[in-house]
């Protein structure tokens, strides 16, 4: 399930501003609402997994680089894995109003959080599927022309069987061929050890691997391509875009900022076998 942002977030009070709780298997799930905007809160008040603007599809968060997909691939389908309060998918539809949206979300008490607070329930081209990422992509086959790839526990931590090369064979076994995956990656170390990781096992399923920072905080935006293409090509398309909607200006920015990272010495490649992306965030979060 996806994670937003995070601990850089300002704090949200969890009494005067809470305005929906629940609890399931997964998480203590909270809605609370400050000023404009309203903030989906799971397991603890520093885990900000959805922010919403009210009368507003963009946030400032990371959720907004999602618009940027259509803009580089064609985007009949979208296949939204780790769907949370539908930030990716808000933003999805500025640039792709009519798109088809299959989301998936492992926690149905998220869903009903979404559907009643954050605006999905009236999206006629959405279909939400609750259930685990994996076991539901061996299940459906697509072909998607983009992928969003945001699988969190509530907080920094992405289940393991998520991050690694199998999975993402899986996930690419699923797109067209002239697809995009689009992964969320939140790393504050010094080292970028999960971003290096997560760059070297993507460069094992996709010919093309870019990056780009994303949000407000210490989120990036990885871009992996099934079909090659170079850093040129996407930074033009991007910066072809013209316009003063935020979106617009978002693209241009993007593309002075993208980058095309090679695969640094030492990185793990994470494999069902060996995947210690729990370690490497505790190193992370501890600054080393």
């Amino acid at each position: 399930m996806p994670f937003a942002l995070l601990l850089a977030v300002p704090k949200f009070s969890w009494s005067t501003d809470t305005i929906w709780t629940t609890e399931s298997a997964y998480n203590l799930i909270r809605v609370a609402h400050q000023g404009k905007r309203l903030v989906l809160l799971l397991n603890s008040r520093d885990s900000v997994h959805t922010v919403r603007v009210e009368s507003s599809n963009w946030t400032g968060f990371y959720y907004d680089d999602f618009a940027l997909g259509p803009l580089l691939v064609p985007a009949r389908s979208v296949m939204v894995l780790g769907m949370g309060g539908g930030g990716s998918i808000q933003a999805t539809r500025l640039t792709a109003p009519e798109a088809a949206i299959d989301a998936v979300e492992i926690d149905g008490k998220v869903v009903d959080a979404a559907q009643r607070f954050f605006g999905l329930h009236a999206d006629p081209h959405l279909r939400i599927h609750v259930a685990d990422a994996r076991p539901w992509l061996q299940r459906n086959r697509g072909p998607y022309g983009i992928v969003h790839v945001d699988l969190y526990h509530g907080g920094p931590y992405v289940p393991f069987y998520l991050t690694t090369v199998e999975f993402y064979r899986l996930v690419r076994s699923r797109m067209s061929d002239d697809g995009v995956a689009m992964i969320n990656v939140f790393d504050v170390g010094s080292q970028q050890e999960v971003l290096a990781s997560v760059v070297a096992t993507l460069k094992q399923v996709y010919p093309s691997v870019m990056v780009v920072p994303a949000g407000y905080f210490s989120n990036k935006m990885v871009l992996a391509f099934a079909r090659p293409q170079t850093l040129v090509s996407v930074r033009d398309r991007l910066a072809a875009v013209e316009g003063r909607n935020p979106w617009q200006v978002l693209a241009r920015k993007s593309a002075t900022e993208i980058t095309e990272p090679a695969v640094r010495p030492g990185a793990i490649v994470l494999t069902d076998d060996r995947a210690p992306v729990e370690e490497m965030t505790r190193r992370m979060l501890a600054g080393r």
